[in-house]
């Protein structure tokens, strides 16, 4: 029984791979920003560009890959604007499903201490780019995500999700769910609806604190009623 042991835990080390090094680090680091689209600037079509975190000072400390706060190119949003997302610190570690790093993980735990925007502009829109700026400056996010998945038994185990978007307002949520495959929904395959439908949830906690929903919406509300009730006051 130990000898039958000892084999599965050596099939199971030689069928997945996991950050020992820098390198290594560095290796998950670009498959996970690779599926972020909105992080990767795209250059003209045909273009070569070069990869614009290739030189992030990654570290690995006490079984985690660590980054310090890092920025993203520019970002052109229209032609007088563009921003980039001001990110970390962060760490995480990741447990990739076969020899080669394939998004998504199949094993993650990702802690983002920090997340915003941050905008420019040419003189005509200085203006938009520094309201946007003031704002995002009071909406430093943070985000927290365990997860594990399992293609062979089609099932995940969500431990936990934390976002804070803005400093204040906080979801968190764990569940775990069957007749699922991560890889199909996160890696870009064609999921129908019926493929979504059979997903089951056998346990969910879902908690969300909200400090300033409705007076953030007050402005789109008011719009709406004061037209029906006369002039506004």
């Amino acid at each position: 029984a130990m000898a039958s042991l000892a084999c599965v835990t050596a099939n199971h080390a030689a069928a997945s791979v996991e950050a020992t090094s820098v390198e290594d680090c560095r290796a998950d680091l670009k498959v996970m920003l690779s599926a972020a689209p909105p992080l990767v600037p795209e250059g003209p079509e045909g273009s070569d560009m070069a990869d614009p975190y290739a030189d992030l000072p990654v570290e690995y400390r006490g079984g985690r890959c660590v980054l310090g706060q890092f920025s993203t190119p520019p970002l052109y949003m229209a032609p007088d604007m563009q921003r980039r997302f001001i990110i970390g610190p962060l760490s995480w570690q990741a447990e990739w499903s076969g020899a080669e790093r394939i998004f998504p993980p199949s094993a993650l735990s990702l802690n983002v201490e920090g997340f915003r925007q941050e905008f420019s502009a040419s003189e005509d829109m200085a203006e938009m780019a520094y309201i946007q700026n003031v704002i995002q400056g009071r909406q430093n996010g943070s985000l927290q995500l365990e997860f594990r998945s399992d293609p062979q038994a089609r099932s995940l185990d969500l431990t936990r999700l934390e976002i804070t978007p803005n400093g204040t307002d906080r979801l968190v949520l764990s569940a775990k769910l069957t007749d699922i495959d991560l890889r199909d929904i996160v890696g870009g395959a064609r999921v129908s609806p019926d493929d979504l439908l059979r997903i089951g949830v056998t346990d969910i906690e879902l908690s969300l604190t909200n400090r300033g929903f409705f007076q953030s919406m007050v402005g789109m509300w008011l719009q709406a009623v004061y037209p029906r009730m006369g002039e506004t006051p």
